[in-house]
């Protein structure tokens, strides 16, 4: 949907948005306006609309410049480094040659690091047509040599400074929370980024009425076993066992819920980590607004200026 916000921003109708369509097949996001050529080489070229050249943190530190060539899968499945160098045993492949993964390999245990090769990395101002690099970037650079990280470094890795999030926000990875339809869509486009939205704090946490929704995996050929195949540090999944559902109906495999506890199984590390409940605590929230922004009301931090 964020094209469609674009466009409404400038009083233009979504006529170019086709149902069942995607995002690339809006070739002339202005209708060829005098914006147009602002928003191609200032907006576009920041995400996926360049065929394939993504962003590079080398980029910020390098007078030439070097970018990653990935393109569909690769882009995430395919782990890289800061300078998108290979680090592998292929002796065909040069390594001091930019533009590849590290190794030959397809995941799905995606840190943190890998997304935001892509994402937080500065500001767009749609009206300007403008993006800024964000004032922190070269201590985002600066991590990915670091190993595991601390608190401190998590939260000016994963967020804009001045930006406000909750702490579970940083202590897991991005994939802990957003889910395959999230990520790779669900075969619907949408008119806004908010309703492509799939998943909400109560999914986990539910609300002070209501328990998180779970269902009772019973069949083997369960869609939910994948994660099993795809992830060899993920905890057996069995048959008969609780997994949380979201309020879009979908399967959250890594979210349980066994006898009085709710644990999510970290889709990096395969480590548990407890969830609270809302339902019989504190809270006072109103089941009414259960947006990220309400819940950050009172469960939030900053990441601060910098």
């Amino acid at each position: 949907g964020e094209l469609s916000v674009v466009r409404r921003t400038f009083g233009l109708k979504d006529k170019n948005i086709i149902s069942g369509g995607t995002a690339s097949q809006v070739l002339s996001p202005l209708d060829g306006g005098t914006r147009e050529q602002g928003l191609m080489n200032n907006c576009l070229t920041q995400c996926h609309q360049t065929g394939g050249v993504l962003p590079s943190f080398a980029n910020t530190n390098s007078s030439s410049g070097t970018s990653s060539n990935a393109n569909g899968c690769e882009v995430c499945h395919v782990l890289s480094n800061r300078n998108q160098t290979y680090i592998g045993t292929d002796v065909t492949i040069p390594q001091n040659q930019s533009g590849h993964g590290m190794v030959h390999r397809l995941t799905t245990q995606i840190p943190y690091t890998q997304c935001n090769q892509c994402h937080n990395q500065g500001l767009h101002d749609a009206v300007n047509m403008k993006f800024t690099p964000r004032s922190d970037i070269q201590h985002v650079t600066d991590d990915w040599g670091q190993g595991k990280l601390e608190w401190k470094d998590r939260i000016k890795d994963y967020y804009l400074p001045g930006e406000v999030f909750a702490r579970c926000e940083v202590s897991l990875d991005c994939i802990d929370c957003h889910t395959r339809q999230d990520v790779m869509g669900d075969g619907h486009q949408y008119l806004s980024e908010y309703d492509a939205v799939h998943i909400q704090c109560q999914d986990c946490h539910g609300n002070k009425e209501a328990l998180p929704m779970t269902k009772v995996v019973n069949d083997p050929k369960d869609l939910a076993f994948d994660e099993k195949i795809t992830n060899p540090v993920f905890p057996e999944l069995n048959l008969g066992q609780q997994i949380v559902v979201t309020r879009k109906g979908e399967e959250l495999p890594f979210v349980r819920h066994q006898e009085n506890n709710w644990y999510l199984v970290s889709r990096i590390t395969g480590k548990s980590v407890t969830i609270p409940v809302v339902k019989g605590s504190p809270c006072q929230q109103n089941v009414n607004e259960q947006n990220a922004d309400a819940c950050h009301k009172c469960h939030s931090t900053s990441s601060g200026a910098n």
